[in-house]
């Protein structure tokens, strides 16, 4: 029994110190657990800022990339359509001077050469000038198409001024591929009047049928000129009517560009608060890392202890079953002791019993001993006093 009370006391006292260890063990876990889920927080934030920034550092490269490649496919057509237009020229007056040196040869005889050339010669000056009015307008759409392009500010817009500047750059495209063709036939027609101009004297009336031809020809340049020329101010005034009312969504535009300017610092401060609560949660992260670090290495001590302690618990476990077991056989020789010692007191008493009844009777016995005892004494004192009254009856009668 003693031993039992020992065991309980033992257990009593080391299961509050397993508690305890426990407790700290599972505040510890979730601690770690906290610091776990707000690293993974910060690490997903710091992710999507990250992403977001690759992908607006993309999107700029690939816009100032197109504006780049624009800019030097706008300077290469402009140079292009300057050398070709430089060339036409230059091929001009040499057919000019061709055909001036071919009137000068035939030694101007016919009138009709010469009519035939002035005509020719104002036929050019009419080209150059419907060449300039067709560039002052093609300057002026440019003008009023830049202009409008400037006040386009929205997505929208844009991808609009991004259409027509490739609608644009297909129109030189073709331009610069019809002069080019003009090119070719100039050139063949160089070589042609350079091929007759040998044999002009000879063949008047095939050069006069020529600059007739020529002077057909330029009368249809002319009026394909002036075609053009329509063309591109009916396309000006359409860019110009276009440009009013781009100008008028433009300013729609600025102010919706304004709302989106003052959005975009609304979350610019956002993000920059936002930025500096990272930086915070960083620096708490830190810290956190740091408490984590000696919470662990606190932890791997108490775990230590722990384990020590688990170990002397496990020691005096073993100690306490093995003084639970001999406290048992203890018990159990003492039961037997115990039940021995109850059939030995339950013999004494039967003993004791058995020898109460023998002392009574004994005692009954000795009083009917003595009774009879004193029943003899009284019966030979009554013989006795029987000899004796005898006695003197027989001396009373004798003396009688």
């Amino acid at each position: 029994m003693a031993a039992d009370v020992s065991v309980k006391k033992k257990a009593t006292v080391s299961n509050p110190c397993c508690k305890v260890w426990k407790e700290k063990c599972g505040k510890l876990e979730e601690g770690r657990k906290c610091l776990r889920q707000a690293v993974k927080l910060l690490t997903e934030q710091a992710d999507k800022f990250q992403a977001e920034n690759v992908s607006l550092k993309k999107v700029c490269e690939e816009e100032r990339a197109k504006l780049e490649a624009e800019k030097v496919g706008t300077e290469k057509d402009v140079t292009l359509r300057v050398t070709l237009e430089n060339e036409i020229s230059a091929l001009k007056s040499e057919i000019f001077t061709l055909q001036q040196k071919g009137s000068a040869d035939a030694g101007d005889k016919n009138g009709e050469v010469k009519m035939l050339q002035d005509q020719v010669f104002e036929g050019d000056k009419e080209i150059r000038r419907l060449k300039e009015l067709l560039e002052r307008q093609k300057r002026r759409a440019d003008s009023e198409k830049k202009n409008a392009e400037a006040e386009k500010k929205s997505p929208n817009e844009a991808w609009k001024h991004v259409k027509a500047e490739e609608e644009a750059k297909e129109k030189e495209a073709a331009y610069i591929v019809s002069l080019e063709n003009e090119i070719s036939a100039l050139k063949s027609e160089i070589c042609t009047l350079q091929q007759k101009g040998s044999s002009v004297a000879e063949e008047k009336n095939g050069e006069v049928k020529l600059l007739q031809d020529q002077v057909y020809n330029g009368e249809k340049e002319i009026s394909r000129f002036k075609e053009l020329l329509e063309r591109e101010k009916t396309r000006a005034d359409s860019e110009k009517k276009i440009a009013e009312l781009e100008k008028k969504s433009a300013a729609e535009a600025w102010k919706h560009v304004k709302a989106e300017k003052a959005k975009a610092d609304e979350e610019r401060k956002h993000a920059s608060s936002e930025g500096k609560k990272a930086e915070e949660y960083r620096l708490q992260l830190e810290t956190l890392k740091k408490e984590a670090e000696l919470a662990k290495s606190k932890l791997a001590s108490e775990t230590l202890k722990f384990e020590e302690a688990k170990k002397k618990f496990e020691a005096e476990k073993l100690k306490v079953t093995k003084e639970k077991k001999h406290a048992d056989s203890e018990i159990a020789k003492a039961e037997v002791q115990r039940k021995l010692a109850e059939a030995n007191r339950k013999k004494l008493v039967e003993e004791k019993s058995h020898s109460e009844n023998l002392s009574k009777q004994l005692e009954d016995a000795r009083q009917r001993i003595e009774e009879l005892q004193k029943a003899e004494l009284y019966q030979l004192q009554l013989e006795s006093l029987k000899k004796k009254l005898l006695n003197q009856n027989q001396s009373w009668l004798l003396r009688l």
